[in-house]
């Protein structure tokens, strides 16, 4: 992984921008990593926010000013992750194919794969990561409709157990 860069970086020299995503509870660790013109990558910036709606709305913020991007990647953690992916979706709806959740095992595989092996995945090395297309594969994840249908289904199904037993 390469040197971290300022803002400053000379922009003609960059081809596309990976966004990587440590998602946790509370917080997100956000790290945006440059692929060059001579192949070589770049830490451009990273930062944390807080894992709230301000928190994520902060980060789409953030993340507007970085074009073209290879892709958004983060983890599936439970469901800590799942706000943070359909904001993002919802907020670059043209880009919306490029926010990309991963299973966490796969994804501490592939980063083994590439020489960097950490025993805690975190936002560098999935910013990193991005510029491999190969080594993602994407996890299924239901539209926000779809979690409102199953929370409902569970809710009836529920209703209808305590009411007959």
């Amino acid at each position: 992984m390469g040197p971290l860069v300022t803002e400053t970086t000379n922009n003609n020299s960059i081809i596309q921008y990976g966004v990587g995503f440590d998602v946790h509870r509370d917080t997100i660790s956000v790290c945006v990593a440059a692929q060059l013109v001579t192949g070589d990558t770049l830490e451009v910036k990273s930062h944390i926010f807080s894992a709230m709606p301000k928190g994520i709305d902060e980060i789409t913020h953030f993340l507007s000013k970085y074009s073209p991007i290879s892709r958004y990647l983060m983890e599936c953690t439970g469901v800590y992750h799942l706000p943070l992916y359909h904001a993002l979706k919802a907020a670059f709806p043209d880009q919306s194919e490029k926010v990309i959740a991963m299973n966490p095992l796969l994804l501490n595989r592939r980063i083994t794969d590439l020489g960097k092996k950490t025993d805690h995945v975190d936002a560098k090395s999935l910013a990193f990561l991005t510029f491999f297309q190969s080594l993602i594969k994407p996890s299924y994840i239901g539209s926000v409709r779809f979690f409102r249908l199953r929370d409902m289904v569970r809710s009836y199904h529920k209703t209808q157990t305590q009411s007959t037993g």
